[in-house]
Parts: C-alpha cells; sequence; structure tokens
C-alpha cells in the first residue's frame, strides 16, 4: 500500500480564508448599519413623539388622561415659568422625575412641573401668568437610549464588518499572489 499525499495549491487555504472573511465582513457590515439605523430611527421618533402629542395653551387648558397618563409642563427657554394648578387636585399624583427639554415650531421648550394621572377623565391645568405652556408627556428615556444604542449597533458592528472586510480582500489578493508564485 503506498501513501497518498495531497498538496494543496499554495496560497489556497489563504484565498479561501480571504472570501469567507470577506463575506462574512461584507454581510456584517450590511446588515449593522441597517440594523442600527433602523433602530435608531425607531427609538428616536417613539421618544420625540412629545412634540406631536403636546397641548400649547395660555391661561388654561383641558386634558382627557388615562389613569397612569404623566404629563409634563414646558416653558420656552428664558421664559418666566408659571406657577400651576390642576384639578381635580384629588386625581393627581406626583410627575415625572425627569427634567426634559423639546423643540416645537422652532422654540426650545423646558419642564418645570408635571403629574400623573391617577384616574380616567378630564383634568383643567391652569397656569399663571401670560406665558405660553406646554403640556406633554415626558420624553421616553428608553426610546433615548434605544436610539443611542442603534447608532452605537450601526458605528461598531459597522467597524467590524469593515476589519473583516479588509483583512478578507488581503488574504484573498496574498492567496493569490502564492499561487501565481506556485505555478
Amino acid at each position: 500500500m503506498t501513501a497518498r499525499t495531497t498538496a494543496s495549491a499554495p496560497g489556497a487555504g489563504m484565498c479561501r480564508w480571504g472570501k469567507i472573511l470577506a463575506i462574512l465582513g461584507a454581510v456584517i457590515l450590511l446588515l449593522s448599519i441597517v440594523a442600527g439605523t433602523i433602530l435608531a430611527w425607531m427609538s428616536f421618533q417613539g421618544a420625540m413623539g412629545t412634540a406631536e402629542d403636546s397641548t400649547p395653551f395660555t391661561g388654561s387648558t383641558t386634558l382627557q388622561l388615562s389613569a397612569g397618563d404623566e404629563i409634563q409642563l414646558y416653558a420656552r427657554e428664558g421664559a418666566m415659568t408659571s406657577s400651576c394648578d390642576v384639578s381635580p387636585s384629588d386625581q393627581v399624583g406626583p410627575g415625572p422625575s425627569q427634567t426634559s427639554t423639546i423643540s416645537q415650531d422652532g422654540s426650545s421648550w423646558t419642564s418645570f412641573d408635571g403629574f400623573t394621572a391617577t384616574a380616567d377623565g378630564e383634568y383643567i391645568v391652569t397656569c399663571a401668568g401670560t406665558s405660553e405652556v406646554l403640556a406633554a408627556p415626558p420624553i421616553s428615556v428608553g426610546g433615548m437610549l434605544g436610539g443611542i444604542g442603534g447608532i452605537f449597533l450601526g458605528v461598531g458592528g459597522g467597524m467590524l464588518g469593515a476589519l473583516l472586510l479588509l483583512v478578507g480582500i488581503v488574504l484573498l489578493i496574498v492567496g493569490r499572489g502564492k499561487a501565481k508564485q506556485g505555478a
């Protein structure tokens, strides 16, 4: 019985690994950018829905709320903050503990007070002074964190994918060069 040896062509292993890494890198690069962009966009849209759900008013306004709805009161940046009362006062709980800044119609608004509805119904918000006030849900902290996570996914995954793609292309080129030298 004779021993049979099969020698692979010079550089064949490098070419094979180069192709695998290049394909893997391209897929990771593409998926990271697409997934990161979608995650960031959806999260930021959810977090920034506050401005769309806002009610601007001067003096007083009536809000139709469900139990558990949180409302923050915003004043234009630089404007004097109003003193506000909410009735029925026996159906109002403490508001969100966060301070938020939102943009609407080209103006920045900063939160100064808030409350939580404890029952379904109408709530009358009355604010002293002549400054306009904006009543809106608080900005979603989870949505903001999801958006930042989406950005990191897109950038970090994209960098990893680009690195694998680059290493794969280099291995492919070097492997083909060795194959030509061996021939």
